[in-house]
């Protein structure tokens, strides 16, 4: 048959939360230090003293780029028969498998730093707009403002039953959607995607299900090597490989 049907997309929600990418290709080494710069201290003086001073000081966040890649083989004779993918398809299947990649890796950088606060649901599967409520004032207790929830899918039907909860269909101004966006709660918009793994649906320690983020703080990315697609042609086994490789990484 000439048509070909496509497998089942996730939602790709990451890259609405990147706050920062910083392009490094060409540039020498593996590890990058991103600066954070810190906050001045005003203090209250005394007439006719001498003004204190503070220095205005860096924190480093160290990123550090991995490689990933995938190949396609596509022989002659399946290219002749007509039994195989051509070079386009696997060249746009190459670029949706990085695209997850990158996805899930940086979810996985974000809910897997150790200075990231976490909680267990009051009851396993279920979210109810209390417990919302509280994860967002802990994210402003720590000076960060909370504008977007990752849930995974089987937390969506407990988001849709929250009496404040907008689905995005009733926006009403017109916008533009996000991918995975479906709608906002207190002021945050809630994105769904199977890259906020749940690991099974009772909960249990480590089972991440949801993320509060400040999408204008939490996430950097650093690029050493953009998504790059090439043929090789292998002469002696009559074949073309079709190759893809990226270096990233991701820091909190």
């Amino acid at each position: 048959s000439d048509m070909v049907d496509t497998a089942a997309r996730k939602n790709r929600v990451m890259d609405n939360l990147i706050a920062d990418t910083h392009d490094r290709t060409g540039d020498a080494g593996s590890s990058f230090k991103v600066r954070e710069r810190g906050s001045l201290d005003v203090q209250k003086q005394s007439e006719n003293s001498t003004i204190s001073n503070e220095d205005l000081s860096y924190d480093n966040t160290e990123i550090t780029v991995d490689k990933y890649g995938e190949s396609v083989i596509l022989t002659t004779e399946a290219t002749e028969d007509g039994r195989d993918v051509d070079e386009q398809d696997a060249t746009e299947e190459l670029g949706e498998a990085f695209a997850d990649s990158q996805d899930q890796t940086a979810y996985d950088t974000l809910v897997g730093n150790a200075a990231i606060g976490t909680t267990q649901l009051s009851t396993a599967g279920v979210f109810t707009a209390d417990e919302i409520i509280q994860a967002r004032a802990e994210v402003r207790a720590n000076k960060y403002e909370a504008d977007s929830i990752v849930v995974h899918p089987l937390l969506e039907a407990e988001m849709l039953k929250i009496d404040d909860f907008v689905h995005a269909d009733k926006y009403g101004n017109g916008g533009n959607v996000d991918t995975g966006e479906i709608g906002r709660v207190y002021d945050m918009t809630v994105y769904v995607s199977t890259t906020a793994n749940a690991r099974d649906t009772t909960g249990g320690s480590g089972t991440v299900q949801a993320a509060f983020v400040d999408s204008d703080e939490c996430l950097d990315r650093l690029v050493k090597r953009t998504i790059t697609v090439e043929v090789d042609n292998d002469v002696r086994k009559d074949r073309d490989v079709i190759v893809g490789t990226a270096r990233w990484g991701h820091g909190v």
